[in-house]
């Protein structure tokens, strides 16, 4: 029988004692590992052979050390000696911390390869702790419109090669089987651009529109542009583009060639690729993520690491839940815009042409909807993957429900594979 088994205190911090025991000599090594970062010292391996390790503070004159081997049984190791004091400064910045120890902070999110859109917001955030840092984070959108946190990456600057790390990592794990061009929104950095560019050579990239947005309105200041802008940004289809630069250009010829020079289908809604379904402009989604974690950017990494992991568990839990008592096999914010389009669509007149085929007038503008093709002139259907106000007008026309017509992403099935994998507790053994 094993006794005086190794325990990490309530809180989840480590605490060396002589006498404790491991499972093995694999137990030891890793739990000295997470026991160094938190401490703030390098280790020195005097010894790391099968039978014992002997380590000592990689410090100069620090006298800290310890020294443990197996027992008996020739499984289990125990601490034989252990000097606890230092008399070295805390470091700042940990060698002991490499991307493997962080890799086994990241869990696993498998709900979002079996119910997500090909979507994916990427953003970053200062550390506040007195290590400093970077936190990287890479989210998806849920069928209710919802964050769905996939990956997040701790390093110690937002440089182009962290950045190549952190998105090799999703490639391996979302790339073996995604067929679908993956949409990557970020604000615009060259660095990172270069980065996605070059993992996802394929990848469509969007520009948050509100980091343009800031960019114009310092170079040409005035109202009009800057809601011409949005007009142009939020178009979901090519005659209200037009409408909007054309109008930008008659206020400010200078705007309207500055915004030419950058890619419309970055930026510009009836330009996004149509298997997204994804109606975002802005970056906002990752914006708010970060303002979620803000209470515990100040933590020491370990402890942001389990937190953000608690608080992301936590959530997808509550989700889950939720969930099994919405009413409808829609999304309630997606049951929403199909109420408001529906509403909308009593107003319109329309005239049934052949099969699948509708020509529907609305306040004097004529526009065609095809139901076989999925598609209407204004652009939304396409787009935000719902029926719009003139496609519900059709579907009224024709006395049947609305929910076949919503794209099948936007239903209650794919929101519950999204939170399918569970993000499990870890008891105390191996926080």
């Amino acid at each position: 029988m094993k006794r005086n088994l190794y325990k990490p205190l309530p809180d989840g911090k480590h605490h060396l004692q002589i006498g404790k025991t491991f499972e093995c000599a694999a137990e030891f090594r890793k739990v000295l590992i997470e026991y160094s970062i938190q401490e703030g010292f390098n280790i020195y391996r005097v010894k790391n052979e099968k039978n014992r390790v002997t380590c000592e503070c990689a410090a100069m004159g620090c006298g800290w050390r310890v020294h443990a081997s197996l027992m008996a049984d020739n499984i289990t190791f125990q601490i034989k000696t252990l000097r606890e004091d230092h008399c070295c400064t805390m470091l700042s910045k940990n060698p002991m911390v490499t991307c493997e120890w962080l890799s086994r902070k990241i869990e696993d999110k498998d709900g979002f390869l079996k119910g997500y859109r090909p979507f994916i917001g990427v953003d970053d955030c200062h550390l506040k702790g007195q290590f400093g840092g970077v936190l990287l984070i890479a989210v998806g959108v849920d069928a209710n419109n919802n964050i769905f946190l996939l990956a997040f990456f701790v390093c110690e600057g937002k440089n182009y090669d962290n950045q190549i790390w952190f998105l090799n990592l999703i490639s391996e794990y979302i790339g073996v089987h995604e067929t679908r061009r993956i949409c990557f929104m970020s604000d615009r950095q060259k660095g990172l651009l270069k980065a996605i560019n070059e993992v996802f050579p394929n990848a469509f990239n969007w520009y948050c529109a509100r980091h343009i947005f800031a960019n114009l309105k310092s170079h040409f200041p005035g109202v009009e542009v800057r809601n011409l802008f949005w007009a142009a940004s939020r178009s979901t289809n090519i005659k209200d583009f037009n409408v909007a630069m054309e109008g930008i250009k008659a206020v400010n010829l200078d705007a309207y060639t500055w915004l030419k020079d950058i890619p419309v289908d970055s930026w510009s809604k009836h330009v996004f690729g149509i298997d997204i379904k994804v109606d975002h402009v802005t970056n906002n989604l990752t914006e708010s993520f970060n303002s979620q974690v803000d209470s515990i950017r100040n933590k020491p990494i370990l402890q942001l690491v389990e937190s953000l992991r608690r608080k992301v568990m936590k959530k997808f839990s509550k989700r889950e839940q939720k969930a099994k008592d919405w009413l409808t096999d829609l999304p309630p914010l997606v049951q929403a815009k199909v109420n408001k389009f529906q509403k909308e669509g009593r107003h319109i007149r329309v005239i049934h042409a052949e099969n699948s085929e509708f020509e529907v007038l609305h306040e004097s503008v004529i526009v065609l909807v095809d139901f076989n093709k999925a598609t209407c002139d204004c652009g939304v259907r396409q787009i935000y993957g719902i029926p719009c106000k003139h496609a519900m007008a059709c579907i009224t026309h024709l006395g049947v429900g609305p929910i076949p017509y919503v794209a099948s992403c936007l239903s209650k099935e794919p929101y519950m594979l999204n939170y399918a994998g569970k993000i499990h507790p870890i008891p105390n053994e191996l926080s």
